[in-house]
């Protein structure tokens, strides 16, 4: 019997090759990119103005490598719209300008290859501040209780505006009143229920970024009210040049009205007055007394002479020196009836008791303290 022979057996192991995966690397928002470089943002805002451009700056690698820039409403989704920044070495500098208010993250990214890139924290963008609004001739003094006339501009022409009292020139006050509008002209009135120092701020209702703050207002305290004061010459001595002055209300000086009727330890009582004439005059006293025909100046407790000027006698705050001419001095604490006395002397000095010869001494009518 004849067998067919048995094919011979491969018994060689099999020979498999090994696979081999490479992965290129790719940018993120770190600026961490592996073999092409990095790119990072080293200084960009928080908040702007739409309209006005935002200033970036950054570093990049390697060194020269072109930037561009632009703005995104997200930090995951690339912006529509980017601009070349300048590049200097392995810095850059760019600017980008927003054009509506919103949220916006500022991307830096390398022009040649955009996966690498970088992205900001939110930036606050506002609307852009538009027309103005202005005060015209604000007062510089006022008295509590009394209401502060107030007068202005504004544009665009009919705009709302809102005004108010604040105790400071840079934060706004917490209450608003609504102003009367014509046209580009506004008026109002404020109320101050103290004494204190006032800021009046006027701004566009519906775009409060449009402002204007006053100089500083001296509101006295309230010093009561009842019929102006009249004047009688009550001492000629001296020269008796006083005898041919007449002696009235202040029209412009005071800054509250200098009536019969006052409030205990009132600071804001001062005695200005006009004489028909100061021809002479070159000091004067004031002060409060409970006799109607004295004539004898106190040792204390009475106000200096400021100045003359447009024959109007103003009169400093104390007999201690000279400073800014408010209450002189301040009126009795005690309730009653008083009379307030002025001594003009010739001498130059201020301090009656080194300068002159008395001239004359006036009171007033009766003065109630209540």
């Amino acid at each position: 019997m004849t067998f067919a022979p048995t094919p011979p057996r491969n018994t060689a192991p099999s020979q498999l090759l090994p696979l081999k995966f490479i992965l290129a690397p790719t940018g993120g928002s770190a600026g961490n990119n592996g073999s092409t470089g990095g790119i990072a943002l080293t200084n960009s805002p928080s908040t702007g103005t739409s309209g006005s451009a935002l200033s970036v700056t950054g570093t990049v690698s390697p060194s020269g490598t072109a930037v561009r820039v632009g703005l995104s409403s997200s930090a995951t989704v690339p912006p529509t719209s980017w601009s070349s920044a300048t590049v200097s070495g392995g810095g850059w500098t760019a600017l980008v300008t927003p054009t509506s208010a919103g949220t916006y993250y500022i991307w830096a990214a390398q022009t040649a290859t955009p996966g690498v890139y970088a992205v900001s924290a939110a930036v606050t963008v506002s609307a852009a501040v538009s027309g103005s609004v202005t005060l015209t001739n604000p007062p510089t003094a006022g008295n509590a209780g009394v209401a502060l006339s107030l007068a202005g501009t504004v544009s665009p022409s009919g705009t709302a505006v809102q005004v108010g009292l604040s105790t400071s020139p840079t934060a706004a006050p917490t209450t608003w009143t609504n102003a009367t509008i014509s046209g580009t002209a506004w008026t109002a009135s404020l109320t101050p229920a103290s004494a204190g120092t006032y800021y009046v701020w006027a701004e566009e209702t519906n775009n409060t970024g449009v402002q204007a703050v006053s100089a500083a207002v001296i509101v006295a305290a309230s010093g009561g009210s009842g019929s102006p004061l009249t004047y009688s010459l009550i001492s000629g001595s001296g020269s008796g040049a006083m005898s041919s002055v007449t002696m009235t209300n202040a029209t412009s000086t005071p800054p509250v009205n200098w009536t019969s009727s006052i409030a205990p330890s009132a600071t804001n009582v001062q005695p200005n007055v006009k004489l028909s004439s100061t021809s002479g005059i070159g000091s004067g006293l004031f002060w409060f007394d409970t006799s109607a025909t004295n004539v004898t100046p106190p040792s204390s407790g009475f106000g200096y002479v400021a100045s003359l000027n447009n024959s109007e006698a103003t009169f400093y705050a104390n007999s201690s020196g000279f400073g800014t001419p408010i209450a002189a001095p301040a009126s009795p604490a005690t309730a009653g009836t008083y009379y307030g006395k002025y001594a003009f002397y010739s001498g130059g000095s201020l301090d009656a008791s080194t300068g002159g010869t008395l001239l004359g001494v006036y009171v007033t009518s009766a003065i109630t303290i209540t």
